[in-house]
């Protein structure tokens, strides 16, 4: 009876708690579910991140694209081929990505990139256009909408391509049955050193102008 007691005892205690090799599969399998849900909560983290970047890129990037369709629309072209002028008047650094306007109140406007960043320029000028004021030179002679320094976004690329490349309101226009646009296409990037927050944009439209001169 007694060694039969015994034998009961042995058996129960074999069966009583973890062995070493099951808590080392117990510590494995909870150290791999961590390392999962770890690794899945960063994915969600760098995706919001992202996420939040483009639109951001987005938002700012359709605003300026927006309002230089806006001038476009309200205002007349002031030059079809305005990269002689750009660099004249404005010292343009990249004549194409400029396109000058000139409004109701004969006021030249103009669009314009330096140093990555997107202005909106209303200069002083002369009466005949010939010369204008250094626009740098007064902060209330332009708008910075789109910089580095301002809002965080690098303009990588501007270009404006006007149809026709003459006006058609000249009396002597050959153009005189057509309505002028302009195709604008603007490229920006929003710079991180963060790879995940290092997004792009690129946005293009083509505007009517609403001015008839027929």
């Amino acid at each position: 009876m007694f060694f039969r007691l015994l034998k009961i005892k042995k058996h129960y205690n074999r069966q009583v708690g973890f062995t070493f090799l099951e808590m080392l599969i117990s510590v494995f399998l909870l150290a791999l579910m961590t390392v999962a849900v770890s690794g899945v909560y960063v994915s969600f983290t760098s995706l919001q991140a992202r996420a939040r970047s483009y639109e951001r890129l987005l938002n700012d990037s359709y605003y300026a694209i927006e309002l230089m369709a806006r001038e476009f629309r309200t205002t007349a072209i002031f030059d079809y081929t305005p990269s002689d002028t750009c660099t004249s008047l404005f010292s343009a650094p990249i004549p194409d990505a400029c396109i000058i306007f000139i409004n109701d109140q004969d006021k030249l406007e103009a669009f314009l990139i330096k140093n990555d960043s997107l202005y909106f320029v209303t200069p002083t000028c002369k009466t005949d256009f010939s010369s204008c004021t250094w626009w740098e030179d007064n902060p209330q002679n332009y708008t910075v909408l789109l910089s580095p320094s301002l809002n965080g976004i690098k303009v990588t690329n501007l270009r404006f391509k006007i149809f026709p490349t003459s006006d058609p309101f000249a009396s002597d226009s050959d153009n005189n049955n057509q309505q002028p646009r302009v195709t604008m296409s603007l490229q920006t990037r929003y710079p991180s050193q963060n790879i995940m927050q290092d997004v792009f944009q690129y946005l293009q439209t083509t505007v009517s102008a609403r001015i008839y001169r027929r």
